[in-house]
């Protein structure tokens, strides 16, 4: 018996994909507008900076920053 492969439908593929885009979009921008009506132009580039207490919690933040930037560079460069 053999078996084949149907060709992927394109069309549903597309619908799913721009509809999580538009999820996406909607989520990022939704919270771009809160953070920016809660703290204004306050806020310091380096987002971590803008905090100062409490500082386990400063420290944790940027390990996992380093911990990310070492993840990329294993991903992108080796």
């Amino acid at each position: 018996m053999q078996y084949t492969l149907k060709e992927p439908r394109k069309s549903n593929m597309y619908k799913g994909i721009s509809g999580a885009y538009v999820v996406i979009l909607f989520t990022y921008w939704t919270l771009a507008g809160v953070g920016y009506w809660a703290f204004g132009s306050a806020v310091t580039p380096y987002l971590l900076s803008s905090f100062t207490e409490p500082k386990w919690a400063i420290v944790l933040s940027n390990a996992f920053a380093i911990l990310q930037i070492a993840g990329c560079y294993q991903v992108y460069f080796v």
